[in-house]
């Protein structure tokens, strides 16, 4: 028998401050994807409360959209549930990731009309995604794969070279490539003989810079109950807020996306924060953020991930797509089919102060940051982010999110 062996690889190079843009029609593929983001969520901190915990589901999602046109009824069937996309047919998938793939890449920002950056922050602002399809000599995808991919992902096979350590050089070429980095994310080819690889390079500037002169140490509390001496970012000014007795959340805009932070309140924790993520409850928070003059402390944080995220796919009910070999037949040009091997995700994460002041900058999504003379003052909030706590990145335009994770140690 000759079966075939997939491997999918998402590799996210994330950056500094970062950012994002949007555009239409892809409404519904994204509310899918945040759907599945918190499922998957959920499923990558099960276990690992005192470990850093990062995700890109929008990457992730797209290279399922891909590889839902090669997959055989059951499969596509497991790939429609665990991926919030019972309600879309394939056609309106592929329509809906072309036009949410194009709108997420940009090299520079793209701002209304009047508004400029300063030189130093235009150099500094991409989202850069892209993915690419490898096969081994003996491996043929069928035509009617080859032109979807093509034609709705921009991807053409490329064929490896037939030695596996010239295999290896020729993947981790490509990614360095389109991540602005030399990086060795594939050590072996092992067995498979197709590689699907998507990278995501992520980085852009602060709508409002932490002053570097404000930034100080200070205690973060780990899970642990002892105290690590880490640098505080720190600012003073309105922020988009909301407090609610279990947490408290800010929000911090880039040019093209928006990072929320949610801190757990000191008589809660960040598993059951954890626990309270949905769909309805995060479209409630966010979009419950008011104008609030305050003081915000966050630490400086990176961290580096990598491994096989088969386990957390397999318990989301895709199992069968690594254990059965029919699983992608109608991919592939061989009567034995084809199933994935592994699922490796590789981010590396770095968040501190870098970014552009912008002086008197509106913030996108019209939501009132004012007080009016008839209003009382509002009293000034403190948000210390000195203990673990939850992050999202979300682009504005679309409301795609674009990464999520859980901070136990900076």
């Amino acid at each position: 028998m000759n079966h075939f062996r997939l491997a999918l690889l998402s590799i996210v190079w994330f950056a500094a401050s970062h950012n994002a843009m949007g555009q239409e029609s892809s409404g519904a593929l994204v509310d899918a994807n945040t759907g599945f983001a918190f499922k998957f969520f959920q499923q990558s901190v099960a276990g690992k409360q005192d470990k850093n915990v990062m995700i890109a589901p929008t990457a992730l999602s797209l290279d399922f959209a891909l590889l839902q046109n090669g997959a055989s009824e059951p499969a596509k069937a497991a790939i429609f549930d665990a991926f919030n996309l019972t309600n879309l047919s394939p056609k309106q998938i592929n329509h809906q990731g072309e036009t949410l793939h194009r709108t997420l890449s940009y090299v520079r920002p793209q701002l209304p009309k009047g508004q400029k950056l300063p030189p130093n922050a235009e150099r500094g602002e991409r989202l850069i995604m892209a993915q690419s399809l490898w096969l081994r000599s003996n491996a043929r995808f069928r035509p009617a794969f080859q032109e979807t991919a093509k034609q709705f992902y921009g991807v053409t096979p490329v064929r490896l070279p037939v030695n596996d350590q010239a295999a290896v050089h020729a993947i981790n070429s490509w990614v360095s490539q389109q991540t602005g980095r030399k990086r060795t994310v594939l050590d072996s080819v092992q067995k498979e003989d197709f590689f699907l690889v998507s990278t995501t390079w992520f980085k852009g500037v602060w709508a409002i810079a932490f002053s570097p002169q404000n930034t100080h140490p200070g205690d973060f509390m780990l899970l642990s109950k002892q105290k690590k001496s880490v640098p505080l970012m720190s600012d003073t000014r309105k922020f988009l807020y909301l407090e609610r007795p279990g947490f408290q959340a800010v929000r911090l805009d880039y040019w093209h996306a928006a990072m929320f932070v949610f801190l757990p309140a000191e008589t809660s924790s960040l598993a059951e924060l954890e626990r309270s993520l949905t769909p309805e409850n995060w479209a409630e928070w966010t979009t419950s953020m008011g104008g609030r003059p305050g003081y915000l402390e966050l630490p400086r944080f990176k961290f580096e991930s990598r491994g096989d995220i088969r386990r957390e796919l397999e318990q989301m009910g895709l199992e069968s797509l690594f254990t059965a070999f029919h699983s992608f037949s109608p991919a592939v040009d061989n009567p034995e089919g084809a199933r994935l091997t592994r699922v490796l995700q590789e981010i590396s994460l770095n968040v501190d102060e870098k970014g552009t002041e912008i002086v008197s900058v509106g913030i996108v999504g019209g939501v009132p940051v004012g007080i009016s003379a008839s209003q009382k003052p509002v009293e000034p909030f403190r948000m210390i982010v000195n203990r673990p706590f939850f992050f999202a990145i979300v682009d504005k335009t679309t409301n795609a999110i674009l990464y999520m994770g859980a901070v136990a140690e900076p």
